[in-house]
């Protein structure tokens, strides 16, 4: 995540950028920030009867899902992780060269995608 996405999630969500720091991210490798997931995996921000609770704001990990590097790589990635996501599988076909840009514009490394 930005400084930027941080900024904004936490004035959506009326905390202090430490405070949301503290409550929804953790440090990735090399210096980068995440979203914490819930236990099992569950974004911390989905709510299964509403969907995501911070649509308009969410950061490009969100965005970029599930186009990411690492799980376009292969079919057997992709179908481990539809069985996961609900939304996967589901909505508007996009382009070969429109997932292409996504997954390189996910903001993971190929070692650090999952």
């Amino acid at each position: 995540m930005s400084d930027a996405e941080i900024s904004r999630l936490a004035r959506r969500l009326a905390l202090s950028e430490a405070d949301f720091r503290g409550l929804y991210t953790r440090p990735l490798r090399g210096g980068a920030v995440s979203l914490r997931d819930r236990r099992g995996g569950a974004c911390t921000f989905y709510d299964a009867a509403s969907g995501c609770r911070v649509y308009e704001d969410r950061p490009r990990q969100c965005r970029t899902w599930p186009f990411w590097r690492g799980v376009v790589h292969s079919e057997e990635r992709w179908s481990e992780e539809a069985r996961q996501c609900p939304g996967m599988n589901r909505g508007p076909l996009h382009s070969a060269a429109a997932i292409t840009r996504s997954a390189a514009a996910d903001g993971t490394s190929r070692e650090g995608a999952s």
